[in-house]
C-alpha cells in the first residue's frame, strides 16, 4: 500500500494536519516533475518551472496510521507557470474508491 499517516503528523485529535498535507504534497508536486520529464525541460531551456499560488480543498480527514496514496497529475503549463494537483486517496475502502480526501494545487 501507499505511506500511512505517521503520529508526528496529526493534531491533537489523530487527523492529518494542513501544515504536514501540504508540506507532503511538495514531495509528490517534485515527484511529478521529475517523472514526467519537465525537470528535463527545466535543465534544457533554463528556464524554472514555479507554482504562483496554492488552493486547497479538504473533504474528508485522514487518521494516524491510516493508508493514502497521493494522485498528481499537471493540471495547466503556461509559460514558466506549472499548476499541478495532488490529490490524497484514502486506502481504506480500497483503490476502487475516486473520492478524494485532499486536493492541492500547487
Amino acid at each position: 500500500p501507499g505511506p500511512r499517516v505517521a503520529f508526528a503528523q496529526t493534531d491533537y485529535n489523530r487527523h492529518f494536519t494542513v501544515r504536514e498535507i501540504v508540506r507532503d504534497s511538495e514531495r509528490g508536486f517534485y515527484n511529478l516533475v521529475h517523472a514526467s520529464g519537465l525537470a528535463h525541460l527545466e535543465h534544457y531551456f533554463r528556464v524554472m518551472f514555479f507554482a504562483s499560488r496554492l488552493e486547497a480543498r479538504f473533504d474528508a480527514e485522514l487518521l494516524e496510521g491510516e493508508a493514502y496514496e497521493m494522485r498528481c497529475r499537471v493540471a495547466e503549463i503556461t509559460g514558466p507557470l506549472v499548476d499541478v494537483e495532488v490529490a490524497f486517496h484514502s486506502l481504506r475502502g480500497g483503490r476502487d474508491d475516486d473520492a478524494a480526501a485532499f486536493r492541492v494545487v500547487w
